[in-house]
Order: C-alpha cells, then structure tokens, then sequence
C-alpha cells in the first residue's frame, strides 16, 4: 500500500488556510527584502573614515547579500509551493507523485518532496 492509499485528504478549509499563511509568509518576505535593500543602500552610502570602517562596511555588505540571497531562495520556494497549491498538487511529491505525509506538511508546509525522495 502506499502513501497516497493512507494518507488523508486535505479539506477545502484545511488548503485555505495554509494558502493564506504561505502568503502571508510571502508578504512577509518581501518586505523583508525591502528591508535588506535598504540597509544595503544605506551602508553603501556611508562614509568611510578609515580602513576600520571599510571593512566593517564590507562585512555589513557580505552580511546583507547572504540575508538577501536566502531570503529570496526562501520566497520563491514558497511562491512554488503556492502555485503547487493552486494546481491541486500541495502535498504531492514532485519527485515521485506520492503524498508527503501529512505531519511532514504540517512541520514544512513549503515541502515539495516527500522524505525518502530527499536522500
């Protein structure tokens, strides 16, 4: 037997509030991107006095780019997971077209494999 044969379907009212907290999680990353944006800019325009200042600059630069870049990588995979959701795909393992186990969506609702398809 498996996963799909035991596996409860989700409810229209169980899809719709995870689709409302995947975009509330979305805005929510958005505007951290914004965020982000804007310290960037912001430590782009400082002034530097000396080379202390420089480095503590570049290391602020670094620190924001990777904040960026995960945040981004993060949107997006819950953008996809939305659009899984849209398509009636949520909780269907892309790797295999198997059901990912309810307690593993409800632990990481923006998963989009099932476990044994990960290793």
């Amino acid at each position: 037997m498996t996963t799909l044969d035991t596996e409860e379907k989700w409810s229209d009212e169980e899809l719709s509030s995870i689709r409302e907290g995947l975009s509330d999680m979305a805005a929510t990353l958005r505007a951290e991107l914004v965020g982000v944006d804007a310290d960037m800019t912001a430590v782009l325009g400082d002034q530097c006095n000396d080379d202390i200042d420089w480095a503590d600059k570049q290391v602020g630069l670094i620190t924001d780019t990777f904040r960026a870049d995960n945040t981004r990588a993060v949107l997006e995979q819950t953008e996809h997971v939305i659009d899984r959701l849209d398509a009636g795909l949520y909780g269907i393992c892309e790797q295999c077209g198997r059901t990912i186990p309810r307690a593993r969506m409800q632990a990481f609702p923006r998963a989009t494999c099932c476990i044994g398809c990960l290793s």
